[in-house]
């Protein structure tokens, strides 16, 4: 969690696909206030997973970019694509700390997985598991040198970073209570790649990526259809991914593309399904499937993927999931928001504090 002092403002940078996202959210007398946000569109300079391919480029960029609003202090959302995700299990030890026993164990299971080592990384962990021999962790290792890489460009441009944590984290400290009890799914569908998540509360307890997005649906249509890319994406926004289509092939097509999506959903929910989770007396359960990013600019994707899941399907709200009481006033578009829903959710989750 981001650890600020205290203070009505909060800013959160977020890492896209070619883009990076910026916004600057407030607490007024009358609610919570969009004060400012914007995507500095960098083509060239970020990649499709959010990575910077060209530091000098991106520093100049954001200092432009930042010396008009005077950003001094902020923090990141990093990509999920820069951080390592695995499951674990810590044998529990007498007469010793659990968070000593888990670094050990970490630090043995990086040797034996020919990963770097631990002290190179900026770890989490969360517990899914805890019986009397000792826990199941689902751990999160962001490479330190990216990070620290990131924080010293942001520096460079004039700002100073406090905090960073991966995408889903920041959706899942956001979302904290939404599933009632229960774990739900997380999907961020991008353009070119789509992040899948199971998340318990404040814990993230399983993750994927998949290299499937928008793109790969357009690009369905365009190759079964023969037709310009334009054409596609017009389809697409008239039919979606639900309604019928005068060639059904072209459903076929796109279902096709978005398995390696459902497949990723399915495999995490068989996954997870038995386990027990910490402080909690009954089965673990998943109860729903919240949808953001990008997305949920194509028609009947939601439906799609919660059908496709036998589950009830919903887009994340980042104001209301975030626990926010008072209506907010808001000067982001609704089109937008899902855009920039890590970043909302990021500055967000100082708000509750």
């Amino acid at each position: 969690m981001f650890l600020f002092k205290k203070k009505k403002i909060s800013i959160a940078f977020s890492f896209g696909e070619e883009c990076v996202r910026f916004v600057s959210v407030e607490m007024t007398e009358s609610g919570v206030q969009v004060s400012d946000y914007a995507t500095i569109e960098l083509a060239g300079i970020v990649d499709a997973d959010g990575m910077i391919i060209d530091d000098a480029k991106f520093v100049e960029r954001l200092r432009e970019f930042s010396s008009s609003r005077k950003i001094g202090i902020s923090n990141i959302v990093v990509p999920d694509s820069c951080a390592v995700f695995f499951h674990t299990h810590v044998a529990k030890m007498p007469k010793r700390e659990m968070n000593d026993i888990i670094l050990d164990h970490l630090k043995t299971y990086c040797e034996a997985h020919d990963l770097s080592a631990i002290g190179e990384y900026v770890c989490e962990y969360d517990i899914i598991n805890e019986t009397q021999f000792g826990y199941d962790l689902h751990v999160t290792l962001a490479q330190k040198s990216i990070v620290m890489h990131i924080a010293r460009l942001f520096k460079q441009a004039g700002i100073e970073i406090h905090n960073a944590e991966t995408a889903h984290h920041a959706v899942a400290k956001t979302c904290v209570g939404m599933g009632n009890g229960s774990g739900f799914v997380a999907v961020s569908v991008g353009n070119k790649k789509t992040t899948v998540a199971i998340i318990h509360g404040e814990h993230l307890v399983s993750h994927d990526i998949v290299s499937v997005g928008t793109e790969s649906i357009v690009e369905a249509v365009e190759h079964r259809l023969r037709i310009s890319q334009g054409e596609a994406q017009k389809i697409i926004a008239r039919h979606g991914v639900m309604l019928s289509h005068p060639d059904k092939t072209v459903l076929s097509d796109i279902n096709q593309a978005l398995y390696p999506i459902t497949e990723a959903i399915d495999r995490q929910i068989v996954g997870i399904l038995e386990k027990k989770y910490k402080g909690f007396g009954e089965r673990f359960s998943i109860k729903k499937i919240v949808v953001y990013g990008m997305g949920l600019s194509v028609r009947g994707l939601v439906d799609y993927l919660g059908r496709s899941a036998r589950l009830p399907a919903v887009a994340l709200d980042v104001w209301a999931d975030s626990g926010i009481l008072r209506a907010p006033i808001m000067n982001l578009p609704a089109s937008d928001v899902p855009a920039y829903a890590e970043a909302l959710s990021a500055a967000l989750a100082y708000l509750k504090k």
